[in-house]
């Protein structure tokens, strides 16, 4: 029972832009895990929902480096760090534009409320969001530039063999508030189900709802500065074990519904490395 928990738990550390879930990683112990990310947009929804065609050559694409590092310091309290280190670039009629370099800074604590015999958890998590990054400076325009602050609870763990022999799930729900003053602030859910192929091999499937609210209701080409908006997000992904230590995933995504935001579609390969 304890390898499958362990086995889940480092499937649910690779879902990309979820790097930490509701597992405690363990008194002293250390996850490293590394996650490369593809975007790319030509077409997007307007303030409606309205499917809005892209012109020819014009679009959005984005390259991403995550990197997070997870230290368990007792049984229940974890101290957890994630950093995206990104090159993007949005061509648009008229001109275009482009941006480096590292995003938010993204620090916390996360603390086991519950646990039920090692195989479900509830899990609160608090963080603060720093921006590394002038967004005044043509080329650091990647992100809203701003403080903030996030607070998410989690439930986690496997399900009972009589309603579904080996799977496992994990549920979300965070807010999240941007310290400008026109925000945005955010709420997001996300709804996780992994299966277990074999000893090395699994598959899961996710879903991200996201709804940021702000005063500043404008569209803008550069994707990333967007503050009003909301979109739903599915993926799925297979990841293999190599190690006791290494495990692999590699996945895709798409956004199949929102509101002035993009419609892409990406892929992510992501490790983790259990030090």
């Amino acid at each position: 029972m304890k390898k499958i928990i362990l086995i889940c738990f480092c499937c649910l550390l690779l879902i990309p832009h979820k790097s930490f879930a509701g597992w405690p990683i363990g008194k002293y112990r250390d996850l490293f895990v590394p996650a490369f990310n593809y975007f790319k947009a030509t077409d997007s929804w307007d303030a409606n929902g309205k499917k809005i065609k892209g012109a020819p050559g014009t679009g959005f694409e984005s390259f991403a480096l995550n990197l997070f590092e997870g230290y368990g310091i007792s049984r229940r309290l974890d101290f957890i760090a994630s950093l995206p280190i990104v090159y993007q670039t949005s061509k648009f009629d008229g001109g275009s534009t482009k941006g480096y370099g590292p995003t938010d800074l993204t620090t916390g604590l996360s603390y086991t409320l519950l646990n039920s015999n090692y195989e479900r958890f509830l899990s609160v998590q608090g963080s603060l969001i720093t921006p590394l990054y002038n967004k005044n400076n043509p080329n650091s325009a990647i992100g809203f530039g701003s403080f903030g602050s996030e607070l998410k609870l989690s439930y986690s763990g496997n399900i009972p063999k009589r309603i579904l022999k080996g799977c496992y799930f994990n549920t979300e729900v965070y807010y999240r508030r941007y310290f400008a003053g026109d925000g945005p602030n955010q709420y997001g859910a996300f709804v996780f189900l992994g299966f277990i192929l074999s000893k090395s091999n699994q598959i899961t499937i996710d879903a991200t709802a996201i709804k940021s609210v702000s005063t500043n209701r404008a569209f803008n080409n550069n994707i990333s500065s967007i503050k009003d908006f909301s979109l739903i997000k599915p993926s799925v992904n297979f990841g293999h074990r190599f190690t006791r230590r290494f495990s692999m995933f590699v996945g895709g995504y798409y956004t199949v519904t929102g509101r002035n935001t993009a419609i892409g579609y990406g892929t992510n390969v992501s490790g983790i490395f259990h030090l």
